[in-house]
Parts: structure tokens; sequence; C-alpha cells
């Protein structure tokens, strides 16, 4: 379903001036607010030490598009904004989905399995000022947008598994790397990976917000 020009989102989380757990907007999926994290007019504030977002787990599948609108505070190259995958026995770490920072996009298979693509041409991340992301995921193409722009992708690729997947914001899903910063909201879309023109079209809203 288009709603001016746009698909609607599968899940959606507003953190802006929330009071406790956030509801998804279209499931019964919580996001809680874990190590102090707390919540202004701005959206969820991390501290860049203990503070994250831990969301119900869900079934993940196939092509997926991930959007979210960050704010840093202080910058670490390896600053988690989002991250989604499993946690396996001794703390190791598969199938993951990252953004780390806004200069990297990583997708693992396994600890030593992994496609990685450093951002060109962005520059240095500007502090105080809001960033707007897009990530999308299907077979043969995985893209990170920043601001509207495409700013780097991995031509090959990769095949989700139908698994239940653990989702954190500000931090990786081992307790490291954690986010010194701000984020807004944050949707995602199954099944969808968003065009150019509709990722262009989700920033310029964005500014309005």
């Amino acid at each position: 379903i288009l709603v001016a020009g746009l698909p609607v989102p599968d899940h959606a989380w507003d953190f802006r001036d929330a009071t406790g757990e956030v509801c998804d907007q279209h499931s019964d999926l919580v996001a809680h607010f874990r190590g102090g994290a707390q919540c202004n007019s701005d959206g969820v504030v991390f501290d860049g030490e203990k503070a994250f977002v831990e969301i119900d787990s869900w079934e993940w599948n196939g092509p997926v598009s991930f959007e979210i609108r960050v704010k840093y505070n202080s910058y670490a190259h390896q600053a988690a904004v989002f991250a989604l995958g499993k946690q396996e026995p001794a703390g190791r770490v598969a199938d993951l989905f990252s953004i780390m920072s806004y200069t990297m996009f990583v997708v693992r298979k396994s600890l030593l399995s992994f496609a990685r693509v450093i951002t060109e041409g962005n520059g240095t991340i500007t502090l105080d000022s809001w960033f707007h992301m897009v990530a999308t995921c299907q077979d043969g193409s995985l893209v990170l947008y920043i601001n509207g722009e495409e700013a780097g992708r991995i031509p090959e690729g990769t095949s989700a598994a139908r698994l239940m997947r653990q989702a954190v914001i500000g931090k990786s899903l081992l307790d490291a790397n954690y986010l010194d910063g701000t984020v807004s909201y944050f949707r995602i879309w199954h099944g969808v990976s968003l065009k150019p023109e509709m990722v262009e079209l989700l920033y310029e809203r964005s500014a309005l917000k």
C-alpha cells in the first residue's frame, strides 16, 4: 500500500517525547529502554557508555529496508546506530546486519566471514546535526543511503534466512560500541527494498519533522 508515494512501514517506533516503553505503531513489538536511556523532544538519548534500546525479537526473512534518524554528540568510529542479528553461544554473533557510525555498513555471516562498505566522499560526521540513514537489503544488493543519497553498497548481497532476530539501537549486539547521541525514530519495511526516489522522499520529509 502506497501512502503519498511511499509504502507503509511494517514497524515504526517514534521516540520523541516518549514516556516509558515505546510500542510499535503497526504490531505488538515493544522497544525497551536499557541502561538509563531516556527520551526528550528530539528522541531517545544515549550516553555512549551503557544506554541502549532493545526491541522484541521478530522473524526476518528476505528483502528489507531500515530507516533511522540520528544525531551524534561525539564521534566514535564503531559506534553502532543499529544492529540486528543472532546471539550465539560463548558470546558469538552471526547473521549480523549493522550500521556502525555513519561511515560503515556491515553484514556478517560470522565473525570470520563478513562484507563491509566504507562509504566514500561523505567527509567527517558533523556533531549535533541530524543524519538520515536508510539501509536496503535484497539478493544481489546491499545499499546504504545517507541524507537521501547513496553512500555505499555491497554488490554481492546476502540471502536472509527465516530466523528470529535480536535488535538493538545505540550499541552492537555485544556489550560494546555504544552510541553517544540521539535517535528520533526507527522504521522497517519487510519484503521491500526501497527505491532511490523513495529514499530521497523519506529524507525530504525527515527534514520537516
